[in-house]
């Protein structure tokens, strides 16, 4: 079942109704959230910034929604949680009476990404760089750094698809 923004707008709501502590969207997920309906989702990467129990109430919410518990997906969480100091690069994205969730900023996201980088990862990124420039969410320290972070890692890379992807990304951030 592919998501829509309508559907994620009530999980959000929801979510942040029924959950406790803080929360972060990542993944494919957070642009449909945004209004940047540029591809189908099928799942929702959904992690808890602190709290790992809360994890089957989700499922709760997938049910009552009308939706499989495999739509939320927790793997994003390994990823996430390797990230050093990842909490600094979140971005408030629905306050609820008990629970917070939050959005990774533009830095975090293509950190996220480029690990896998599978072709619709490269799409993610390009779009999630096109509305964070629109919303001046982007600025120049914010740019140097994550093109820095995309020439260490294209210097790093032996596969040429990887590379292109890349530089893809990079050229975008211009």
């Amino acid at each position: 079942m592919n998501l829509n923004n309508k559907i994620l707008k009530r999980f959000l709501k929801i979510a942040g109704e029924k959950m406790n502590g803080e929360w972060v969207v990542i993944g494919g997920t957070v642009l449909p959230m945004l209004g940047v309906d540029h591809r189908a989702t099928i799942d929702i990467d959904f992690v808890s910034k602190s709290k790992k129990e809360e994890t089957l109430k989700l499922m709760t919410i997938a049910e009552e929604l009308g939706l499989s518990v495999e739509t939320i997906n927790q793997a994003g969480a390994f990823f996430l949680y390797q990230i050093p100091n990842f909490e600094k690069n979140l971005l408030l994205l629905h306050n609820g009476p008990a629970a917070q969730i939050y959005r990774p900023n533009l830095w975090l996201y293509i950190q996220l990404k480029i690990k896998r980088l599978s072709d619709s990862d490269v799409i993610d990124c390009v779009e999630y760089i096109k509305y964070s420039k629109r919303n001046d969410e982007v600025d120049n320290s914010d740019k140097e750094k994550i093109e820095k972070m995309i020439s260490s890692q294209i210097s790093k890379e032996s596969n040429k698809d990887k590379i292109t992807k890349l530089k893809a990304i990079l050229e975008a951030m211009k």
